[in-house]
């Protein structure tokens, strides 16, 4: 036999198993791209939802007194998700992970507690000075830890290039709506956003 059939043979072999190889290891980087803006994706989604927590968490503070009963839900379910993600697992930091869970749970207690005081509103007792102090406190520590989640989520997510630029626009939308909610409808500025 040809030499040059084994020679042929060989080079084939060769170029087959690189370009395998080669499809693989493009395949490999292509899914961890994707994961890693599946990652991006979720913590943004993550972000935006303690920021709304937060600031139920503050309207709670500020609305709870002797009597009244909270009608709001402490909860947060971007949170909740990207904790059983493994995009968590595989791209996220230790410590990241650590905060994350710790507010969850920060957040599951305070919504437990919360629930029981809506429970005892519904047995005709109503919310008493210590409860008013209580829930205070814990919306104020809740705040706080969520606020810290968001600023380490912020860290994260411009590690990858990526998150929320603030432009000048964003501030007269979020403008217009604070303006849009304090006027009557027949107001003109009302009229100049539409």
């Amino acid at each position: 036999m040809d030499y040059s059939v084994w020679i042929n043979l060989g080079v084939t072999l060769v170029g087959t198993l690189a370009g395998v190889l080669l499809a693989f290891k493009f395949d490999r980087i292509w899914e961890r791209r994707q994961s890693r803006e599946l990652y991006c994706q979720q913590l943004n989604a993550c972000r935006y939802d303690l920021g709304n927590l937060s600031a139920i968490c503050s309207s709670i503070h500020d609305k709870v007194a002797v009597g009244s009963t909270n009608i709001f839900e402490v909860e947060a379910p971007a949170l909740r998700a990207i904790l059983v993600s493994p995009n968590l697992q595989e791209h996220c930091p230790h410590g990241l992970v650590v905060v994350l869970t710790a507010v969850a749970t920060l957040i599951a207690a305070t919504s437990n507690v919360m629930a029981q005081y809506r429970l005892a509103a519904t047995s005709g007792m109503s919310m008493t000075e210590q409860g008013v102090a209580d829930t205070r406190n814990r919306m104020e520590r809740l705040v706080r830890g969520l606020e810290f989640a968001e600023h380490l989520i912020d860290r994260e997510i411009q590690r990858f290039g990526v998150g929320v630029i603030k432009t000048s626009e964003d501030k007269e939308m979020m403008d217009g709506f604070a303006k849009a909610l304090q006027e009557p409808k027949s107001s003109p500025a009302h009229e100049k956003m539409f």
